[in-house]
């Protein structure tokens, strides 16, 4: 599991800088469109600070309960066993 920071462009003046789990960056590519999302760096989670898968996806459904985040995860991560597919790590 990585950390991601990018910048998303919102218009041409306003760029939000965030720094997300991985598995998020198919989420935000899907509510902003990819181009509108620039990867700036990954790091490793350092071991032991890892969430559960469990609490991972509770987290995500959590933040990107909106709209468009409802519809992103449907067609990304539509339930848990296909998030702990797609993560590629097993508890």
């Amino acid at each position: 599991m990585e950390l991601v920071t990018v910048k998303i462009m919102r218009n041409p003046s306003t760029v939000i800088p965030r720094t997300v789990y991985d598995f998020e960056l198919p989420i935000l590519q899907h509510m902003h469109d990819e181009a509108n999302v620039a990867e700036v760096e990954r790091k490793a989670v350092p071991k032991g600070e890892e969430p559960s898968l469990e609490d991972a996806y509770t987290a995500l459904t959590a933040k990107y309960d909106t709209s468009d985040g409802n519809r992103a995860i449907a067609e990304i991560y539509p339930r848990f066993d296909v998030f702990r597919r797609m993560v590629g790590r097993k508890n």
